[in-house]
C-alpha cells in the first residue's frame, strides 16, 4: 500500500463525505510527516453508517473480503489482487464523541481525544489517531503481544520438559528387558554358587 494509494483513497472518501481516521503504521507515519517503512495494509477507523458506501467504493476498485475466519462486524479486512489490504475498524460515535468499537460489553473504544489527530502523507493533511493515543494503543498492543509470547514460551518449555520425560520413560522401558535378564542371570549365578555348580 503506497502513499499514493492512501492519498487516492482518502481523497475519494472525503469527496463522498465519508470520514475516516488513519490508524496503524500509516497513522504513525502521518504523525511523523514521512514514510518510515513499507506498508502492506492501511488501517482506518470509519463510522458504522458509512460502511455500506465504503464497501461499495472498494468493491468497485477490486477489493474483496479476505481473512474471513478473523472477520468481525466491527473489524474486517478487504484486499485486492495486487496484495493491498485495508483493515477497517468500525466505530459508533456516542454522545461524548467516543468511537465505540465492537460490542459495548467489550468496553473497547477510541476515546474522543484519540479522534482529534492530524498528520500528513506526501504533504496531504489527513485525519488520524492523536499522538498520545497512538502511543497508548501501541503500548497496549505490545503488552498483549509480550503476554502472548510469554505464554507461548511457557507452553514450549512445558512441551520440552514433557518430551524429556517421555524420552526418559522410553529409555527405561527399552532397558527393562535387559535389566530383567541381568537380574535373572545374577539370581541363577548365586543359586549355582550355593549349589556348588561352576
Amino acid at each position: 500500500m503506497t502513499a499514493a494509494d492512501v492519498i487516492s483513497l482518502y481523497t475519494e472518501l472525503e469527496n463522498l463525505k465519508i470520514t475516516v481516521w488513519v490508524d496503524g503504521g500509516w497513522g504513525v507515519d502521518a504523525l511523523l510527516g514521512e514514510q518510515t517503512r513499507p506498508h502492506q495494509d492501511l488501517d482506518i477507523a470509519v463510522q458504522e453508517g458509512d460502511v455500506p458506501r465504503l464497501r461499495h467504493l472498494l468493491q468497485e476498485r477490486g477489493y474483496r473480503d479476505i481473512k474471513p475466519e478473523e472477520a468481525r462486524p466491527w473489524n474486517f479486512v478487504l484486499g485486492d489482487e495486487n496484495g493491498r489490504e485495508i483493515d477497517l475498524h468500525v466505530i459508533v460515535l456516542d454522545d461524548h464523541g467516543n468511537g465505540l468499537y465492537g460490542p459495548t460489553e467489550n468496553g473497547q473504544m477510541y476515546p474522543a481525544a484519540a479522534l482529534t489527530g492530524a498528520g500528513s502523507i506526501k504533504g496531504r493533511i489527513v485525519r488520524c489517531i492523536s499522538p498520545q493515543w497512538m502511543v497508548k494503543f501501541h503500548k497496549r498492543l505490545q503488552t498483549q503481544r509480550e503476554g502472548l509470547l510469554g505464554r507461548l514460551r511457557f507452553v514450549q518449555k512445558v512441551r520440552h520438559r514433557a518430551a524429556g520425560i517421555i524420552r526418559s520413560v522410553q529409555d527405561i522401558e527399552s532397558a527393562t528387558p535387559a535389566l530383567l535378564f541381568s537380574s535373572n542371570t545374577s539370581i541363577r549365578a548365586r543359586r549355582n554358587l550355593q549349589r556348588g555348580v561352576g
